[in-house]
């Protein structure tokens, strides 16, 4: 078996700050969602598979209006997902 992690662009340029972050890479493939327009400079690290996405917004960004109880479309996340967020109080 095979185990991934996978994280997003914005905790690329962190990764190094993980502990006992050469373990994890000695021990997990990672996989990194690249965003397209990103403005952060182009991290090329090695053993990591980068896979382009296209999304308008960051998890950051979602915990944000989630805690700030701003109203989410329905597409943005899945209703099963914010019902279980909500009713856990996870980001207040």
């Amino acid at each position: 078996s095979n185990l991934y992690m996978v994280i997003g662009e914005d905790q690329l340029s962190n990764l190094f700050n993980w502990y006992k972050i050469d373990f994890i890479l000695g021990h997990v493939n990672v996989v990194c969602f690249k965003r397209k327009n990103a403005t952060k400079k182009d991290q090329k690290i090695e053993n990591i598979q980068y896979i382009p996405f296209h999304c308008s917004f960051s998890s950051s960004q979602l915990r944000k209006m989630i805690k700030n109880s701003i109203k989410l479309k329905k597409e943005t996340i899945n209703q099963k997902v914010h019902k279980y967020i909500k009713d856990n109080n996870l980001y207040k």
